[in-house]
């Protein structure tokens, strides 16, 4: 099966998070921004991960077709 996906999106407690996405091959800091998405792989990175960040995380995918792809949720423990 072969699809493109439109950019991830990260849920943090199954809210929607306020990131930007880029390539973080390419480019990662002075971006300014806590949540930053990567847009080749889906993965999140947390700029100074705080006590506010700990909890349930999720990536949610949504592919050209318009399926949702959800992965498993992911515990942040912050101590």
């Amino acid at each position: 099966r072969s699809y493109r996906a439109r950019p991830a999106k990260w849920l943090h407690n199954e809210k929607s998070v306020d990131m930007i996405t880029i390539n973080t091959a390419k480019e990662i800091s002075g971006t300014g921004h806590r949540y930053i998405g990567d847009s080749y792989t889906a993965s999140l990175h947390i700029d100074n991960a705080r006590l506010e960040d700990d909890g349930l995380w999720r990536c949610i995918i949504e592919t050209d077709r318009g399926e949702l792809l959800s992965s498993r949720l992911v515990k942040l423990v912050i101590l």
